[in-house]
């Protein structure tokens, strides 16, 4: 069977490092390899190694005392030893494509920064009128999100169930002419018993 140092050298070798891992003694089977992995200026993953050659993980671990030793085999030029000790920076996707991607399991008519239920008539979205009342409406939502969301509607003062109507020239609220009625993936439905186009906040959650 392949020894732990055999591949420690072989993965060495593939990275172009000419200077092998001596043997492992007995009597401290970790310390004086980890001594010398931490000793060069590379950055590899033993753990990683072992797992690509099928050997059992936390015998070897157990056995190397890698992850327990005083020196970290994780040596970056620049970077204090030690696990974590300096993390890099978290790589974060753009905000064009983060938004859309969340947006799959909430999405809200609310700005930024401003909590569902609040009075808001600023963020309120239109619902289109009807032909008559009782008959249905509804809106398509701006990214078709993972499933069929709860949907939660309230008017420009913050409350749920009701919408609001805007006539000559202010906002007038707590109207119940819209009843939800059902959403998918990309849509809300409602029922309307009002002619006139109605405005509501609203939340949508898909979330796991």
């Amino acid at each position: 069977m392949t020894s732990p140092v055999d591949i420690i050298n072989q993965s060495l070798d593939s990275m172009g490092v000419n200077t092998p891992i001596q043997g492992i003694s007995p009597a401290s089977p970790s310390n004086s390899v980890v001594a010398q992995v931490a000793s060069r200026n590379y950055q590899t993953q033993v753990d990683a190694i072992f797992r690509s050659a099928n050997w059992n993980c936390t015998r070897q671990q157990a056995a190397l005392n890698l992850f327990a030793a005083a020196a970290d085999i994780r040596v970056t030029p620049g970077v204090s030893i030690g696990i974590n000790a300096s993390p890099p920076p978290p790589e974060l996707r753009p905000i064009f494509a983060e938004l859309p991607f969340n947006k799959r399991y909430f999405q809200t008519s609310y700005n930024a920064g401003t909590a569902p239920g609040s009075s808001d008539t600023a963020d309120l979205v239109p619902i289109p009128n009807v032909y008559a009342a009782g008959y249905g409406t509804g809106m398509a939502l701006p990214i078709v999100m993972r499933s069929s969301p709860t949907v939660v509607f309230y008017d420009g003062a913050g409350t749920s169930n009701k919408c609001s109507l805007y006539s000559g020239g202010s906002w007038a609220n707590a109207y119940s002419f819209l009843t939800y009625v059902q959403a998918s993936a990309g849509t809300i439905l409602f029922a309307s018993s009002n002619t006139n186009t109605l405005f509501i906040n609203y939340t949508a959650s898909a979330e796991l």
